[in-house]
């Protein structure tokens, strides 16, 4: 298929809730339920955003040797807009911290209060943090903004880096999940 113009971002300002809620529900579909309940397509892209969102492009070729066994979403707990527990291969514990980000500059205090949160909670409780700040940004990250993922620990990444690495193949175009509402998400022009 050929990309578009998202109707979504037609429909006025990006609204956070609706990103947050998209990408929340992408998660949960990268598991075993997902696949029964989407399709197969549909949840491998799942998969597959959920483990760039993890690890970066360096897994995306070896996906197939990860399985999602469980995936629990969590929206605005302690000011973090997604935190999602995520449990690979059966025992690896993850918990996967995202702050979104629309057009303006990331507050410092946004960043800064997330490693705490986290710490506090899950301290003994055998999962692995990663930190990933996701903005709306035209282009690439702004310095500002990577300056302060640096100094916070968080990963940063833009939606056209994901629709990058997981979706496009030659000539900007991409094989349809079979799922009209994701691939106009995930795949229309940010």
């Amino acid at each position: 298929m050929k990309r578009e113009d998202s109707k979504f971002m037609k429909w006025g300002q990006y609204n956070e809730a609706t990103i947050a809620h998209f990408v929340a529900w992408t998660l949960k579909c990268s598991t075993k339920e997902g696949k029964k309940t989407y399709g197969g397509r549909l949840s491998n892209y799942s998969k597959n955003i959920l483990l760039f969102l993890l690890f970066g492009k360096k897994v995306l070729k070896d996906s197939d040797n990860y399985l999602v066994s469980d995936v629990k979403v969590r929206r605005e707990w302690k000011h973090i807009d997604i935190l999602a527990e995520i449990i690979l291969n059966g025992n690896k514990k993850y918990v996967l911290c995202i702050e979104l980000q629309n057009y303006s500059h990331t507050n410092e205090n946004q960043l800064k209060s997330c490693k705490p949160a986290f710490d506090g909670y899950y301290e003994n409780k055998d999962f692995q943090g990663k930190f990933v700040l996701l903005g709306v940004w035209k282009g690439a990250v702004p310095e500002i903004d990577k300056s302060l993922c640096k100094q916070y620990g968080f990963r940063a990444l833009t939606f056209q880096d994901i629709l990058d690495e997981v979706f496009l193949k030659n000539e900007g175009t991409f094989e349809s999940s079979d799922n009209q509402l994701f691939d106009e998400f995930w795949t229309g022009r940010w």
